[in-house]
């Protein structure tokens, strides 16, 4: 399983417009006050959102029972959860759920979420915006957008900022155990395939580690799950004298869902070669 969960800049974090459109009612509603009533968000306003809306009702013990389960929630998932609790969804799934529902009823406030449960390719990740309605201290009910997230949207974003550098993009491959074993390539742009000597049918839909094992070696691998793990972006350089490649690269790993954004590009200029092959950085640079 993998999730992120948020407290605020939810533009940042969720893409769905449905999403945002209801999150933009919600604010109008609510005023000076800190959630609005549910009757303070017309239900005509919601007719555009019902196919990708939840709505629940808090119940004794901290569960919640489905008032209403979107259709194309329904048509993606495979069930209709209408009528039925939360509590009733086992295991981790279950778990994951009432602690991301009851945050928002606790704390009377939005929470955000992205996560996918299983394994990457055979299910989508889902993105969640959780929004409370109630009076005072005293949640009636939470709306939650639900959507599957569009990968290729967040591909082109990144693209259009790297056109200037090669970009992978890497989704994490999971065991059983929810251990990362290897990442598959959701995207890499012309200069990813000149860099790497390949085209870019032959990185896209590819399994990192097989075409690149070179990455365990070079102690690139360590720290795409490094990043992963801490969500915080690393900048370095690094010889690669494998898998096709013999240079010295300036690379910046950032995270992405789940996984992770490689930028980079070979150096080339002997000055800046000689400071990385010392380790140095941009102050070594400057006193070289």
């Amino acid at each position: 399983m993998f999730s992120e969960i948020f407290d605020d800049h939810f533009e940042r974090h969720i893409q769905a417009p449905e999403a945002s459109w209801l999150l933009a009612q919600w604010r109008m509603a609510c005023g000076y006050r800190r959630m609005p009533r549910e009757g303070d968000i017309p239900q005509a306003q919601l007719a555009y959102l019902r196919p990708d809306l939840i709505v629940l009702r808090p119940l004794d013990g901290g569960d919640f029972r489905f008032e209403h389960y979107g259709a194309n929630i329904t048509t993606q998932t495979g069930f209709d959860m209408t009528g039925k609790r939360v509590s009733e969804f086992r295991g981790e799934l279950g778990g994951f759920f009432l602690h991301v529902y009851g945050r928002a009823l606790r704390e009377c406030r939005p929470i955000a979420a992205v996560h996918r449960f299983g394994r990457f390719g055979e299910t989508p990740l889902w993105e969640r915006l959780i929004l409370p309605c109630g009076m005072g201290e005293t949640v009636t009910c939470l709306y939650a957008v639900v959507k599957a997230r569009e990968i290729a949207q967040d591909i082109s974003h990144l693209a259009a900022r790297m056109r200037n550098r090669a970009l992978i993009v890497l989704q994490f491959e999971r065991d059983d155990q929810n251990r990362i074993v290897d990442a598959i390539i959701v995207g890499a742009n012309r200069l990813a395939a000149l860099a790497t000597h390949r085209r870019t049918d032959e990185l896209v839909g590819h399994a990192m580690l097989a075409l690149f094992p070179g990455l365990k070696t070079a102690g690139l691998w360590e720290r795409y799950l490094a990043v992963a793990e801490a969500r915080i972006p690393q900048r370095l350089r690094v010889p690669y004298h494998a898998d096709g490649l013999n240079g010295l690269f300036s690379v910046e790993i950032s995270p992405m869902l789940d996984g992770v954004t490689v930028a980079f590009e070979e150096i080339t200029d002997p000055h800046r070669m000689r400071v990385a092959q010392r380790g140095g950085g941009p102050a070594a640079e400057a006193a070289a």
